[in-house]
């Protein structure tokens, strides 16, 4: 992988918002590698594609999961997805993520990160589904003649 397209770590932890000390900790935690270290000046590299990692586990910390639940989480969702060739929703809707099969390193990339991704955001598009037909099912129970836009 070129240089030109990673970021160095002091870079990297300015565009998500981190600091270093916390990037080293998520390295050492298995939650948050780069994708390479120069092993001249020992410098890590992380790409930009890995910011979404770290809105991830950002958001799960807000949600109150400590850093370990949070690697078991995606430790077993990656692992599970790479065994089943698919993830489910917490409503059960199936996506199937072929790209974790693919010889291609960085598209196994993203196929694990979409795997980590279906489960919340497609929960959550689930969720909105939901309430949007309840809602459409109501105007129509009280002859309400308006509109839902997204």
């Amino acid at each position: 992988m070129k240089k030109e397209n990673l970021y160095r770590i002091g870079l990297f932890a300015s565009m998500s918002h981190l600091t270093i000390k916390t990037l080293h900790f998520y390295q050492s935690k298995g939650l948050l590698l780069p994708v390479m270290v120069d092993e001249e000046n020992g410098y890590r590299y992380y790409s930009s594609s890995q910011l979404l990692d770290v809105s991830r586990i950002l958001s799960l910390k807000e949600a109150g999961f400590t850093i370990d639940q949070i690697k078991e989480y995606m430790d077993n969702t990656i692992a599970h997805a790479k065994e089943m060739g698919y993830v489910r929703t917490l409503f059960g809707r199936k996506r199937t993520i072929d790209e974790l099969r693919n010889t291609n390193y960085m598209i196994r990339e993203q196929g694990s990160r979409m795997a980590l991704n279906t489960p919340i955001q497609g929960t959550s598009a689930d969720i909105i589904k939901k309430a949007m037909i309840e809602i459409d099912n109501e105007f129509k129970k009280q002859n309400i003649k308006s509109k839902m836009i997204i």
